[in-house]
């Protein structure tokens, strides 16, 4: 055989090699998963072929109540635009969100897919930078998510009984709006931080006449305690007419909780915030972040259990 023949035939045999190399490469089995832990969190990662054409989501699986969801979904947001991709959700539809605000642009689903990394245990008030690190999996992150330093520049949504809240505000002539969380947190909650922090905005605004709206979940507990007499007491509002009708509010006094936190980030007209700190809300008080959890300019008054607000105290 001429010396071309036998060139042309290797070149054949070179290119079928190649071509069932690749075959066997993309029908491989995916590696199995492995853990990895960090001195932050514990990450699980699914290691399996991902369409590189697609860009990498960050999902959320919603858990607790609005304000949770709102933390979850501004969070997620967030996240995503620091790794220049988008957010998704798994349960929007029939949740409290989707009952309660507006999304600004239409709500992407979570594909299915098994190439997710899953984010793993409860933060709360804190800040996790190694979330906005850029990485080449799906992910879905936390549960809590309670920092102000998630949340994205726009928020994508906004409260639905805004504009009812702000005419209801103005009709009551109130500037003021109280958060009181009572149910599962109510034991070790002081009427008399409620005294303070009144006192102390009234010093701030010396020239103010406060009138004062009060939101809560234990209304006859509130009636019962004379800091209250003759403030106006939100009833038979949805919880989307009450957070709303606190972000309508100019000033805004606090206690704990993400529904409280909410209202003081969305009032449409910046004026105080006074929030409640108690060491006990906290799952890990080791990693309590008060900075990570409250914006800057919001003042806060430390009470420790047992304490009759003695040594509550501004930081």
């Amino acid at each position: 055989m001429h010396v071309t023949g036998w060139v042309l035939v290797i070149l054949v045999i070179i290119g079928c090699w190649n071509v069932l190399h690749v075959m066997l490469v993309y029908q491989r089995t995916p590696e199995p998963s492995m853990k990895i832990s960090t001195k932050d969190l514990n990450l699980t990662m699914e290691k399996t072929k991902v369409n590189l054409s697609t860009p990498y989501w960050i999902g959320v699986r919603f858990s607790g109540r609005l304000g949770n969801q709102m933390f979850q979904t501004a969070s997620c947001y967030g996240i995503a635009a620091a790794r220049k991709t988008y957010c998704c959700l798994y349960d929007y539809e029939g949740s409290m969100l989707s009952e309660y605000v507006d999304m600004l642009s239409p709500v992407a689903k979570c594909p299915a897919t098994s190439a997710v990394m899953q984010s793993e245990g409860k933060r709360y008030q804190d800040f996790v930078p190694l979330f906005l690190d850029q990485v080449e999996y799906n992910t879905v992150v936390g549960d809590y998510l309670q920092s102000w330093l998630y949340l994205p520049s726009t928020l994508p949504f906004m409260l639905k009984h805004r504009e009812w809240a702000a005419e209801w505000v103005k009709t009551q002539g109130i500037n003021t709006g109280i958060h009181v969380r009572r149910g599962d947190m109510g034991e070790n909650f002081p009427a008399s931080y409620f005294s303070k922090a009144i006192s102390h905005l009234n010093e701030l605004e010396p020239t103010t006449s406060l009138s004062f709206v009060v939101v809560s979940d234990d209304t006859a507990w509130v009636r019962a305690q004379p800091v209250f007499t003759g403030m106006t007491v939100s009833e038979g509002h949805s919880p989307g007419q009450d957070i709303a009708i606190l972000a309508a509010c100019h000033h805004i006094i606090i206690s704990v909780g993400t529904f409280g936190w909410w209202a003081a980030y969305l009032r449409s007209s910046p004026g105080r915030v006074i929030h409640y700190i108690a060491r006990w809300e906290y799952e890990r008080p080791e990693s309590l972040n008060l900075t990570a959890h409250y914006p800057p300019g919001w003042i806060g008054f430390m009470y420790e259990p047992g304490d009759p607000c003695q040594r509550c105290q501004r930081y």
